[in-house]
């Protein structure tokens, strides 16, 4: 008899019994060797741009609406923030396609910076996280960000010189809501409730299914703690506690939901986490029924890249993986359904 060949890279629906709740599992391709790589598909911007620094371009948000692809990236430019080799006023701009591939950034770039959200005094401050996506029950763009500002009631330009900006100062972070209805143009909502309220709190990631929002936060004050919370209103959420621990170290969780609307994945890489000298990156599973619960913690072999979106494109019958990684722009991946 013929043996069955079995593919254990594309899962169908198999159960995962822990704690006592029920999951279906992922169906998304785990074995990145079975993808097709297609290298840089968006770069920092020329000398003196806002975006200017050279591989600190990343993806924050993407969704394909009227048959155009929307890809938000944070970006920043060259500055005097030495202290950890990072980039002055990181902002958030939008980059627009027809294909997917292909990507034209917006002429009325950085369509939000932390100007918008706090006085910034120093080059440190910027919106160091974020997570854009759009709501098509709603009609609009939801955008959360872990936006960084000592407070005070100075401020400096967004393009400034450095001797208008300090350097090297310490910073606390909060998350803030933005809406849009075109996606170029924004409100400013203010500060969340309900999600982590101490020290330096950053946003992970956000879904939105039957009327309420999920959100994932952490802080870096103490370190690695990630926390969950949801509610029906964005800007008044219900914290649902800590997470426990995982191999998430300082990294953002980036999330997929799936078609059953209750199970989600979070990608991460162990950036200071249990396995901080590995190149690794990690797939988990949770539920929207259980936010806290986070079980099934297994390795990606993909030279550990950092802010993962993956997005079910059906149309095209293909899953798009938009990343990026601490030597190049960002780059794309693709996988047939």
């Amino acid at each position: 008899m013929k043996p069955i060949a079995v593919n254990y890279h594309i899962f169908t629906l198999v159960l995962l019994f822990s704690h006592g709740i029920t999951y279906a599992h992922d169906k998304i391709p785990e074995d990145i060797s079975a993808w097709t790589e297609h290298g840089v598909i968006l770069e920092s911007g020329p000398a003196g741009s806002w975006d200017e620094r050279t591989y600190k371009v990343a993806p924050a948000g993407f969704y394909k609406k009227d048959d155009i692809y929307y890809m938000y990236y944070k970006g920043g430019s060259e500055g005097c923030w030495n202290q950890h080799g990072d980039i002055r006023h990181k902002s958030i701009g939008l980059a627009i396609s027809t294909d997917g591939v292909n990507f034209t950034k917006y002429a009325g770039n950085p369509v939000l910076k932390p100007h918008d959200f706090v006085a910034v005094h120093s080059h440190e401050e910027g919106i160091r996280t974020a997570t854009i996506r759009y709501l098509p029950e709603k009609g609009m763009w939801l955008g959360y960000f872990g936006v960084e500002s000592p407070g005070g009631a100075d401020t400096c330009p967004f393009m400034g010189s450095e001797a208008q900006c300090s350097c090297n100062v310490s910073v606390d972070s909060s998350i803030y809501a933005a809406t849009s209805i075109d996606g170029k143009n924004w409100t400013v909502q203010g500060e969340v409730n309900g999600v982590y309220n101490g020290e330096e709190n950053y946003i992970d990631d956000y879904q939105y299914h039957d009327g309420q929002y999920y959100v994932w936060s952490h802080r870096a004050q103490g370190g690695q703690r990630h926390h969950a919370s949801k509610g029906s209103d964005y800007m008044n959420l219900t914290p649902l506690g800590e997470i426990p621990e995982l191999c998430w170290g300082w990294s953002s969780i980036h999330t997929f939901l799936h078609d059953d609307g209750k199970t989600v994945t979070p990608v991460y890489d162990p950036n200071g986490g249990c396995a901080s000298a590995n190149n690794n990156l990690y797939f988990s599973t949770t539920s929207l029924d259980s936010m806290t619960t986070v079980t099934s913690e297994r390795v990606i072999h993909s030279n550990r890249q950092k802010n993962n979106f993956l997005y079910k494109d059906i149309d095209a019958g293909i899953w798009r993986w938009y990343y990026s990684t601490r030597n190049a722009g960002i780059q794309l991946r693709t996988h047939p359904l």
